[in-house]
């Protein structure tokens, strides 16, 4: 019940350039507010991150080029390829790491989501650049407005714990 009630009242403040700033919802019947710094706090996330999944990927991103570096398959096709042509084992594991907390979105299928192999390549740049909790929020955003399965519980546990809330009887 509180991962449904959070994303049934979830409303997210954007800056002008779309990015999520702040977000609002109610848990336990009380209206919540967190900044992305307070968001990434509750993680344990870097606070200075200024990279999000709707800024403009640099120059020298393409997912296909990176998609070819980490499988060796030439083309990529978001609906259709699987983690488990990733060869390299860290990169597999990360990307199933995200797939099911940052990016939990409940499919079976281990497809290799566009915004999935984004964050990747952040990593594999060794960016420490990227906002994390802003990752998070657009995908909470996504999540909230779907009719699809909801995976994202765990999320919501650690961000009601972040804010104290005793649900230990719920």
């Amino acid at each position: 019940m509180l991962t449904l009630e959070f994303l049934s009242t979830l409303q997210v403040k954007q800056d002008n350039n779309r990015s999520p700033r702040r977000l609002t919802f109610q848990l336990m019947n009380t209206q919540h507010n967190l900044n992305i710094k307070r968001v990434n706090q509750a993680f344990g996330w870097p606070i200075n991150g200024t990279i999000g999944p709707k800024d403009r990927p640099p120059r020298n991103y393409c997912a296909g080029e990176f998609w070819r570096k980490i499988t060796g398959l030439f083309d990529y096709n978001p609906r259709t390829d699987k983690a488990t042509a990733i060869i390299h084992p860290t990169f597999r594991m990360s990307q199933r790491t995200i797939a099911n907390t940052t990016f939990a979105r409940g499919d079976s299928s281990g497809v290799v989501s566009t915004r999935e192999l984004h964050f990747l390549w952040h990593l594999s740049e060794g960016s420490t650049a990227l906002d994390v909790g802003v990752w998070l929020v657009d995908h909470l955003e996504d999540v909230a407005t779907r009719s699809d399965k909801i995976t994202i519980g765990g999320m919501i546990t650690i961000i009601a714990s972040a804010l104290n809330l005793d649900f230990a009887d719920e």
